[in-house]
């Protein structure tokens, strides 16, 4: 039988090791969601959070062309950007992280983004950004009408998710 301290120090991988997932939403760098899935991923990935400073739902795949884009540092490898779920993708992966990352989630949404919905997501937008970017990218939503939702069940199908 293998001595139980050599299993564990088997499992514990360096920064190095850890897969590097972008997180972004359309519902603000605030959101319960994104804040949920960020920890659901903490243990597994090496997690950068660049998302939009207030909420952009329906933001689509849109770009912000006409004014600058301000990027606000929060923490370390988090950022909230006055910008689009897209734009965010993109400063993202062009001037905020040192390493492209292995994959972009975005979410996890408040809301479906079912049929013709995924046209508008913004949700749905930064993921679409990510893959344009040859990126595997994916984008989680919790369809409920309710107003105080627990995101942990989504946080665990999006973690499974990346592992794959």
């Amino acid at each position: 039988m293998e001595n139980p301290q050599r299993l564990v120090a088997k499992t514990v991988k360096t920064q190095e090791e850890m897969k590097r997932i972008l997180l972004t939403n359309d519902d603000g760098y605030q959101a319960e969601g994104l804040r949920t899935l960020a920890a659901a991923l903490e243990d597994f990935a090496t997690v950068s959070i660049v998302a939009p400073s207030l909420e952009r739902s329906g933001a689509a795949q849109s770009l912000t062309l006409r004014q600058p884009i301000v990027c606000n540092q929060i923490a370390e490898r988090e950022w909230a950007i006055d910008g689009t779920p897209a734009d965010c993708v993109i400063v993202a992966l062009h001037k905020l992280l040192p390493e492209k990352p292995d994959m972009v989630i975005s979410g996890i949404n408040h809301g479906a983004n079912l049929g013709e919905n995924v046209y508008y997501s913004g949700t749905v937008g930064a993921a679409r950004e990510g893959a344009l970017h040859h990126i595997p990218s994916v984008a989680v939503s919790l369809c409920s009408k309710k107003a105080e939702v627990k995101f942990g069940h989504s946080a665990r199908v999006a973690r499974a998710t990346a592992t794959t």
